[in-house]
């Protein structure tokens, strides 16, 4: 029997390895039951299909800032973090917090119990109104606009309004479907020119592909990373997962069918 499944991170939920680079600033979709050990889940924007599932003293801090209503969370924000002192029995294991939360005026401070019989302070801070996450609806038809741009100054007008979204888990999506298109326009207007190509690099493997799935219909990050786990059968969190063979494979593949559709 082959144990490395058992030992990988559930990937149905977000965990402490995710946060690995650096803290997270998430929104909140959602909140449904979960299971009698994780009775909670925080379905995320950015997370779509691994919801957060907060310890109990995370639920703690959400009821004391935010309330003990759930359906008042849909829509605010808070920053997640790894914290590496986090214990399971006698070993640090690691696990998530957080510390910032949207909708306070000021700093919050309870307290947790750290060890049993023993509490300590817990600070949660302001999070700062950012911009709006980008819906589902509002991807697919920037993602139209962007193939459709006859232009590299209606390339531009687009790429400045995604600066007004968080885009979430569509961030690789979009950007690089603009970077595909922004080098087809740059193809197109100088055909006999010699190219400078610090200045015109071509689109890399990873960015066609990326072009190719939202072409496919596919704009949300977790749908893609979905299509690309059931194409090679094990479990794709990033597109780096892939080899640049199979980023090539799958890329030849989409792009040749999209040809002959349009033949």
């Amino acid at each position: 029997m082959d144990m490395t499944d058992s030992i990988a991170p559930k990937s149905d939920q977000l965990n402490a390895d995710d946060l690995l680079a650096g803290p997270r600033t998430v929104q909140v979709e959602k909140v449904t039951e979960g299971a009698e050990d994780q009775p909670v889940n925080i379905h995320l924007a950015e997370f779509r299909g691994r919801p957060f599932r907060p310890s109990k003293s995370m639920r703690r801090v959400m009821v004391k800032v935010w309330g003990k209503e759930s359906s008042a969370y849909i829509g605010k924000r808070m920053t997640l973090f790894r914290d590496p002192g986090i214990t399971f029995g006698r070993d640090k294991v690691g696990g998530i917090r957080i510390s910032h939360m949207s909708h306070i005026s000021k700093r919050e401070t309870l307290m947790l119990t750290v060890t049993r019989g023993r509490r300590a302070p817990y600070v949660v801070e302001p999070l700062p109104d950012g911009p709006p996450i980008i819906t589902p609806e509002q991807a697919d038809e920037i993602a139209a606009a962007i193939a459709k741009a006859a232009d590299r100054a209606e390339l531009d007008a687009i790429g400045a309004q995604l600066t007004t979204f968080d885009l979430a888990g569509h961030r690789g999506s979009l950007q690089g479907l603009w970077k595909s298109r922004a080098a087809e326009l740059e193809a197109s207007s100088n055909p006999g020119a010699k190219k400078d190509t610090a200045q015109t690099k071509p689109p890399t493997i990873r960015e066609r592909l990326v072009a190719a799935l939202v072409r496919e219909g596919k704009t949300d990050e977790a749908e893609q990373l979905g299509y690309l786990s059931g194409e090679f059968k094990r479990a794709i969190k990033v597109l780096h997962d892939l080899t640049d063979a199979e980023a090539v494979e799958i890329t030849d593949y989409l792009e040749g069918a999209q040809n002959q559709n349009q033949q």
